[in-house]
């Protein structure tokens, strides 16, 4: 008995060597690039929308960071004072114009208000006088002068400041702030907080600190305050990478300026 194999259809098509014609391959490509392209669409746009949103909320967190160190600061003096404007040297230069305009096109009252971009913080402490002939103690109010302003460096050399610079990461971010104490035309009147208006802006679009002048060029936002203006005022996708924030630091009853 002879048994023949019957050859299945399988076999047959496993067996052809002819390949792919143009034409599918084209359409195969098409079709796969037609998938593939809005996707890598989705993909680019959900990586902006992460790194957007994680600029954002580092932005919020620290400058959260310099509102707490500032009101930390400003309420364990025992006496708060601002200078007049005479003595404000920051007052009038562009870079201190444009931020004022920033902050008044936030909170109008400010515009009106008597502002300083310092603040005198006077402390106490006890000394003891041994040049008498009974030991006393002598109490001592010194000044401190606090502002955002850094002190100038040249080389290796820093000058001597006329005021203590609040902490801030001024690598990565712009900084101005503004002080105001209510009712401070009136001496007499009881003085029981501090107003700051503070303006912080993203120096680059990166975190970390772009390593290289290349990169940091590439990714500046701002150059000066009068971009950041300018992004403010005239609302620009730049401008989200602005915070102005208006706090009131409340005094205690022997803290009155």
């Amino acid at each position: 008995m002879i048994i023949r194999s019957r050859k299945l259809p399988l076999t047959k098509y496993l067996k052809d060597e002819r390949g792919l014609t143009l034409v599918e391959v084209l359409t195969t490509s098409l079709i796969f690039f037609a998938i593939l392209i809005p996707l890598i669409g989705v993909y680019v746009k959900g990586v902006e929308i992460y790194q957007t949103t994680s600029l954002k909320n580092t932005l919020r967190n620290d400058t959260d960071f310099v509102i707490g160190d500032v009101m930390r600061t400003i309420q364990e003096a025992d006496y708060v004072k601002l200078p007049s404007a005479s003595a404000d040297p920051e007052q009038g230069s562009a870079d201190d114009t444009a931020a004022r305009h920033i902050v008044s096109a936030s909170f109008p009252e400010f515009a009106d208000a008597t502002s300083s971009s310092r603040v005198y913080l006077h402390k106490r402490s006890v000394k003891i006088d041994r040049a008498s002939t009974s030991t006393q103690t002598v109490s001592l109010l010194t000044r401190e002068t606090y502002a955002f302003a850094a002190c100038e460096t040249h080389g290796s050399e820093i000058n001597p400041c006329s005021h203590i610079p609040f902490p801030v990461d001024r690598d990565q971010y712009m900084v101005k702030g503004f002080f105001t104490m209510p009712q401070q035309e009136n001496d007499d009147a009881a003085q029981k907080q501090v107003v700051l208006y503070l303006v912080v802006a993203l120096r680059y679009g990166s975190f970390p600190l772009p390593s290289t002048e290349e990169d940091r060029q590439n990714h500046q936002l701002f150059a000066n305050w009068t971009e950041v203006e300018n992004a403010v005022t005239q609302n620009t996708e730049k401008a989200q990478y602005v915070r102005v924030v208006r706090t009131e630091i409340e005094l205690g009853s022997e803290q009155k300026g």
